[in-house]
């Protein structure tokens, strides 16, 4: 049987996960990650981050394709999973994903 009292306590539990460490689950994937944050790229209101990644060399009219994770996930913990920059060295598109 579902008990709600049980599952606030894991919310809770989660929360102070996510507020120690900025995601939940903890990404221990960033320190590895291909991708490079640009920072001071205008107005944002929202806060955000701004990560990317291209190829060398970078191709003449190449595409520039952008990501976007899910709410629990990274920039970098998101290309990680996905290959996101393998693919972008293969195909020859520059990477661009938010946070």
């Amino acid at each position: 049987m579902f008990n709600i009292s049980k599952s606030n306590d894991a919310f809770a539990i989660l929360k102070k996960l996510q507020s120690a460490s900025g995601t939940y689950p903890p990404s221990s994937t960033d320190q590895f990650s291909r991708l490079e944050e640009t920072e001071g790229f205008g107005t944002n209101p929202g806060n955000l981050r701004m990560f990317s990644y291209m190829p060398s060399p970078v191709p003449e009219n190449s595409a520039l394709i952008v990501v976007l994770h899910g709410c629990g996930q990274t920039a970098t913990g998101y290309d990680h999973g996905a290959g996101w920059s393998t693919l972008a060295d293969r195909y020859g598109f520059t990477l661009l994903a938010p946070q």
